[in-house]
């Protein structure tokens, strides 16, 4: 529900949460992935980037979480009124021909991810000694390849071009410890987008671990937190008249 301030205005607080899942519930400190490192060189995981199907399935370093929840484009639901095409419930939409479900994700919201990661196998091993690149991709349900991770524009595998859960996730430096199992907790901002399109027929995410300049050292990745954060916004005729939430 948005909060109101005493003018009776809205104002923007309006979030959906989202947990991808892991073996059955969220990720957390008794329901995590263990996930090793793809590569033993540091200088291989520096500079990789996908190029073939190998890249998408390294045995061992990585796992599927189950997006249960959609993406934030907009898709074919339509909200209509109580009894015909106006707004008599006051949806956050506009549209007289109907209000897309999606809306306020996609033209009016912002999203962040945060993750609570523990990366390598030891204690304390200090900032950027245990560091790690990730790589979080989307599968695209009813497109070409729909369950593949990679492109495919004409039903033409593109390997070259993964489908990123969100812009710039095809590789991403994380830093951490792994004290006690996870004692210490140790959420962290993954990102934030003002604009940012997931794809409302996700359903998989993957998360391979590339592995880092330190792969002597055990550079294992342990998600035990993950959620993904929509922040929305109302329509501006909505957002200063007031709705009936």
């Amino acid at each position: 529900m948005g909060v109101r301030n005493p003018y009776d205005k809205g104002y923007h607080p309006y979030t959906m949460e989202i947990e991808p899942w892991y073996n059955g519930g969220p990720c957390r400190r008794s329901n995590y992935p263990n996930i090793s490192p793809r590569y033993t060189s540091g200088t291989d995981a520096e500079n990789f980037v996908f190029n073939d199907s190998g890249d998408y399935s390294p045995a061992g370093c990585y796992v599927d979480l189950d997006l249960q929840w959609p993406g934030n484009t907009p898709w074919y639901a339509r909200l209509f009124g109580q009894g015909g095409s106006s707004n008599q419930l006051n949806h956050t939409g506009d549209n007289s021909n109907g209000d897309d479900a999606a809306t306020p994700f996609s033209q009016r919201y912002g999203v962040s991810v945060w993750m609570d990661l523990r990366v390598g196998n030891s204690a304390h091993p200090g900032y950027g000694t245990a560091k790690t690149y990730i790589a979080i991709l989307r599968n695209s349900n009813g497109s070409h390849q729909g369950g593949s991770f990679w492109d495919a524009p004409g039903n033409v595998a593109t390997y070259t071009s993964p489908r990123t859960m969100f812009g710039g996730f095809e590789r991403i430096a994380v830093s951490g410890d792994n004290y006690g199992s996870g004692n210490y907790r140790g959420w962290s901002c993954v990102c934030q987008y003002q604009n940012a399109n997931m794809p409302m027929n996700a359903t998989t995410l993957r998360v391979i671990n590339l592995g880092g300049p330190n792969n002597s050292a055990g550079l294992d990745l342990k998600i035990q937190g993950f959620k993904l954060i929509y922040h929305i916004s109302p329509t501006w005729a909505n957002r200063y008249g007031g709705m009936n939430l």
